[in-house]
């Protein structure tokens, strides 16, 4: 089974979402729970880009802007079974999630909450969510009663200030990457120059574009 997180931009974008409205319309109001079913055909090619393996990291930092939490999940799975089963290195990973709404964290809870109950979790996994354009008081849906494991703040984070707490509690190398628009790619790329001095740290971008 696949999931996709698809941003309604133009064009195809664009049109599969009103495709979706149209069949919510018609779904039966009285009975909610069955939801809508709409069937479409689709080709799917690449995969583009590369992979680039964290597991000889000691701590690795994870940025995601939007549906660029997408480009996260995997790798942040990955390294807490390897952690659990002594195949990785890695003994702290942090994720910063920026985000406009706090709805959107509904895109990935049932992975976040599969996440939160692996083994090792606790002990190595760290969120930081930004709310940049918050409704009302909202304070993530709950997320941050989580045992402090995960954080919600408001605003958009200081990238350099979030890097300084990390560089400081390392353990080992360091790898960062981050998948988010082009300016928010460019802030994290300038925060992480700063530390290069002070910290053996291995960066990579994952581009929106193709």
């Amino acid at each position: 089974m696949m999931h996709f997180i698809i941003s309604k931009q133009s064009g195809f974008t664009k049109a599969l979402y009103n495709l979706v409205q149209s069949a919510a319309a018609r779904a039966d109001p009285e009975k909610p729970e069955k939801g809508y079913v709409l069937k479409l055909l689709g080709l799917v090619e690449g995969p583009y880009g590369g992979h680039h393996s964290f597991d000889s990291f000691g701590t690795v930092v994870l940025v995601a802007g939007g549906v660029g939490i997408t480009h996260c999940l995997g790798y942040i799975r990955h390294l807490l079974h390897g952690c659990n089963e002594g195949t990785v290195a890695t003994q702290k990973v942090k994720l910063v999630w920026v985000i406009r709404k706090s709805e959107h964290i509904h895109w990935v809870s049932a992975w976040l909450e599969e996440i939160l109950g692996m083994p090792l979790c606790y002990q190595v996994l760290e969120i930081d969510i930004y709310i940049t354009q918050p409704r009302g008081t909202t304070g993530g849906n709950g997320w941050a009663s989580l045992s402090g494991l995960v954080k919600v703040f408001i605003g958009r984070p200081q990238f350099e200030a979030v890097l300084e707490k990390v560089v400081r509690c390392r353990i080992g190398a360091m790898a960062m990457t981050v998948c988010g628009g082009g300016a928010m790619s460019d802030s994290v790329r300038a925060a992480t120059l700063k530390f290069m001095d002070q910290a053996t740290i291995d960066y990579s971008e994952e581009s929106f574009t193709w």
